[in-house]
């Protein structure tokens, strides 16, 4: 009976030694949790982190783009325009020097006609040929004159629509290279379960 009784309490014993070591692994384990947990949990702050500077240089590469491509349009623009009309056999014209020139068109038709009328008055049938001719002339150089100042008109549209595509093209590049770099970033944080954010700033 002495037997059985002790035997029971080695049992007891037994069972609650393993109980207390079960408890006291199940309390390592949920201390290790909860330190992996917190390790996690620094680890995606500091990978949100990495993307957000991601993204701001992103950003401000683009501001950066956009502000040289402004600058290299306003410095080419004048360079560009005269070498293209000159390699179309254009000649570059202010709208000052135009006006000088359409005044003195004009100044020359009215002292001509001026001329005409005085020598046929006086009956000089020969002097109103010579600037009847003369005023002819005149008036088709003023024709052809037109017709260049509207071909370099048609040249700087061209141009302009020229410099257009231009700045659409580096709008590509800079879209291009702004989604390469958000892939990078997506695949970095990917793996620490991360989403990015693909809306622009």
């Amino acid at each position: 009976e002495v037997k059985k009784v002790i035997t029971v309490a080695e049992r007891s014993t037994k069972a609650l030694v393993k109980v207390v070591a079960d408890g006291q692994k199940l309390f390592a384990d949920l201390a290790a949790l909860s330190q992996s947990t917190v390790t996690l949990t620094e680890e995606i702050e500091f990978k949100q982190g990495q993307l957000a500077d991601i993204e701001n240089q992103i950003a401000a590469s683009e501001r950066e783009s956009k502000a040289q491509l402004r600058l290299r349009v306003i410095e080419n623009e004048d360079k560009v325009l005269a070498e293209l009309m000159k390699a179309r056999g254009y000649a570059v014209i202010t709208h000052a020097d135009l006006d000088a020139l359409n005044s003195d068109l004009v100044a020359a038709k009215t002292d001509n006609e001026y001329a005409v009328s005085e020598a046929r008055e006086a009956g000089y049938q020969a002097a109103a040929a010579k600037f009847g001719a003369e005023n002819r002339d005149l008036v088709s150089q003023h024709k052809v004159e037109l017709a260049e100042y509207k071909a370099q008109a048609d040249a700087k549209n061209q141009r302009i629509g020229d410099l257009e595509a231009q700045v659409a093209e580096l709008r590509g590049q800079i879209t291009a290279e702004r989604e390469t770099r958000l892939e990078i970033a997506r695949a970095d944080a990917g793996r620490a379960g991360v989403v990015v954010n693909a809306g622009k700033n």
